[in-house]
């Protein structure tokens, strides 16, 4: 339950949101049609719907970007991290079973962008989170990592990543970020402690 109508029903192993756009509306719209026609046809897909107006488009897209809803389970923690898309499936299937094995009372959302394989983890496992079930969840979502995902997709590393960094950088890509950061800031006075430890 929330603020918005659910357009398809609940439940769904996994919802996508395509938007399209080109020059020709309704030859783009016929398009778009058959091409979604074709899916299901084919058995990827098992239900569509279709905005009808831009009111419509606005309410689905609402409901991708009500992350904040996430919050009335209790306190979550959020990762930004990148995922091949062939092995997408396998990794969210892998983390959403270890986090229900340790907390069987969890809710894991995973969101994003499949086109460059960003994904938003959010973990809620109760009403509070703990730096032990902090610490715990950060070990199993980069601990799934495959050695070609990333701990970072768009938010960048900053503090909170630091210790993780080398979960997905080589330690002589990180040394060449450390030459990089010495020779152009020999002071360490840019954002020291970012990224790298001072």
């Amino acid at each position: 339950p929330g603020p918005h109508r659910a357009p398809l029903p609940n439940g769904r192993p996994l919802y996508v949101l395509i938007e399209s756009q080109g020059g020709d509306r309704e030859a783009d719209a016929a398009r778009f049609e058959r091409v979604l026609g074709e899916a299901i046809e084919d058995g990827l897909v098992d239900d569509v719907v279709i905005a009808q107006s831009d009111k419509e488009v606005q309410g689905i897209w609402a409901i991708r970007d009500s992350v904040t809803e996430m919050g009335r389970h209790g306190e979550r923690i959020s990762f930004d991290i990148s995922v091949p898309l062939p092995l997408m499936k396998a990794y969210v299937e892998r983390i959403r079973a270890e986090i229900a094995q340790r907390y069987p009372l969890h809710h894991c959302w995973v969101l994003g962008h499949l086109g460059d394989g960003n994904l938003h983890v959010v973990v809620n496992v109760g009403p509070t989170l703990s730096a032990a079930d902090k610490e715990t969840i950060e070990t199993i979502v980069y601990g799934a990592l495959p050695p070609s995902g990333s701990v970072s997709a768009e938010h960048g590393i900053g503090v909170a990543k630091r210790p993780h960094l080398g979960r997905s950088r080589s330690p002589e890509e990180i040394a060449l970020m450390r030459l990089l950061k010495n020779t152009l800031d020999p002071k360490g006075i840019l954002n020291p402690g970012v990224i790298l430890e001072s």
